[in-house]
């Protein structure tokens, strides 16, 4: 899985966008090659089942749109407190409060880096991902009324598949993601909001062990910057 957690471009004052303001797009590039690759060969995009269909919905391209470009820069909110230390199965690992008020059209920008450590378990562990908005510090999904809330139903990220492999010391993953807050009056008045990094640990083709926990290092992070409403591009 592939996360570029640095992509950007501003216009400065007095200079034309590349293209048509009313035609402009955001593209994602891709080059694969092999010296040993030979014709009819390729490269999947999104995933491959046993039955070698390729499921899709496994990636996203994300875009927030704000002016004055030259503004001073917001700062994020941060949280490096886990949730969990050691853990299979599923946990939210962090999780960063978003207090009110909420405005429509306010856009939400979330990043979050886990690390964790599997030398101590006998086998290789699959690891799922996700950001999403929810009602709590505990919520694994958005529920119904965040989904209103917010669009992509309070999916900051996709849910992606990882495998941590005995090869290494320790696995890193990184999830980036945005969305949008839509509507408002879905709110209790003086409701808080949550960005959580849900994390889901699985053995791969074996069977764990009693007591068998992945670690969590603690040299990981969640941040969220909250881009107020009369900024949106």
């Amino acid at each position: 899985m592939i996360t570029f957690t640095k992509a950007g471009f501003t216009l400065r004052a007095g200079h034309s966008p590349p293209c048509p303001l009313d035609s402009c797009r955001l593209n994602l590039v891709a080059e694969a090659h092999d010296s040993s690759a030979r014709s009819g060969h390729r490269l999947i995009v999104g995933g491959l089942k046993a039955s070698a269909k390729i499921p899709q919905d496994r990636g996203r391209m994300n875009a927030i749109r704000f002016h004055p470009s030259d503004q001073p820069e917001i700062p994020a909110l941060k949280t490096t407190h886990q949730l969990t230390r050691r853990f299979l199965r599923k946990r939210v690992v962090y999780s960063q409060r978003l207090d009110p008020p909420f405005e429509a059209g306010e856009q939400l920008e979330a990043s979050g880096k886990m690390e964790a450590e599997i030398s101590h378990l006998p086998y290789n562990v699959r690891i799922s991902a996700q950001l999403i908005l929810g009602a709590s510090s505990n919520a694994f999904h958005s529920r119904k009324t965040v989904k209103r809330v917010a669009s992509l139903d309070g999916e900051i990220s996709e849910q992606n598949v990882f495998n941590c492999t005995r090869n290494r010391p320790s696995c890193t993953f990184r999830k980036v993601g945005a969305l949008q807050i839509e509507r408002v009056t879905e709110l209790r008045p003086n409701q808080p909001l949550f960005v959580n990094f849900v994390v889901a640990v699985a053995p791969k083709r074996t069977t764990a062990a009693p007591g068998d926990k992945v670690r969590i290092t603690g040299r990981g992070h969640l941040s969220v910057v909250r881009f107020p409403a009369e900024l949106k591009g």
